[in-house]
Order: structure tokens, then sequence, then C-alpha cells
């Protein structure tokens, strides 16, 4: 991968971290929570 492209993927992964929380602050549920993570998890590998 270019510079650019990694640092468009982690500014990708940071957003949509950011989205995540947003969304489980918002809803507070455990079941959204646990699926944001999981994604997250799977987008940093």
């Amino acid at each position: 991968m270019t510079n650019i492209g990694i640092k468009t993927h982690c500014f990708i992964n940071i957003v949509l971290f950011k989205f995540c929380k947003m969304i489980s602050q918002m809803s507070q549920s455990p079941l959204l929570q646990e699926i944001s993570s999981r994604n997250l998890i799977r987008g940093n590998l």
C-alpha cells in the first residue's frame, strides 16, 4: 500500500470508530456496542 492509502485507511477507521461510539452512546444498546466493537477489531486487522 502507498503512504496515501495507509493514511486514508487510518482516517476511515477513526471516522468509523467515532461514528460507532456516537451511535452506541445514543442508543445505549449492549448489542450495538458489541457489533461496533467487533467491526472495529475486524477493520483494524
